[in-house]
């Protein structure tokens, strides 16, 4: 027995299928190309201790009507907030704004430096390497910043004490 037409069949569903997957590709890219984001750090003199903020930016506006806004980045390159939602609390936060949406990385360490952070907007993303070096602060500087703080808090409780006899 002869399978008559199995060859053009499968020659036509090949090229549906092809046409669907060139179909999603055009979609991807001209949805992708209106985007384009970027990062920048809000907060300027960081020091360790403080909340620090990067804003990620797009050309699109409304970008809080939807979804598809992401931060990855820190220690282990991980997914960090997925829209408003932070996977660590105590760690991070997010706001979006009318261009844009914020990661806040709360109590900064020394070690939150120097990490890939990431933000990405529907299929576009950004990814830079957030450097000790761009905001010239030394070991030294920190080490001064908390001594002083120590100093002050022990200042505080010598006043305290001395006003309580």
């Amino acid at each position: 027995m002869e399978k008559k037409g199995y060859g053009v069949t499968l020659t036509r569903r090949c090229n549906v299928q092809m046409m669907v997957v060139l179909i999603i590709i055009l979609i991807m890219t001209t949805y992708s190309t209106n985007a384009k984001v970027t990062w920048k750090t809000v907060t300027k003199d960081i020091m360790p201790g403080m909340n620090v903020t990067l804003k990620c930016s797009t050309l699109l506006e409304n970008v809080c009507d939807g979804g598809g806004r992401k931060w990855k980045g820190g220690k282990n390159n991980t997914l960090l907030v997925f829209n408003e939602g932070p996977v660590n609390k105590k760690k991070y936060s997010s706001k979006c704004e009318n261009n844009g949406f914020t990661l806040t990385i709360i109590d900064f360490r020394l070690d939150d430096f120097n990490q890939n952070y990431t933000c990405s907007y529907k299929f576009d993303q950004y990814t830079d390497i957030l450097r000790q070096d761009s905001y010239a602060l030394s070991q030294t500087e920190t080490n001064n910043a908390v001594s002083n703080v120590v100093v002050m808090n022990i200042l505080i409780v010598m006043v305290i004490a001395v006003a309580m006899l």
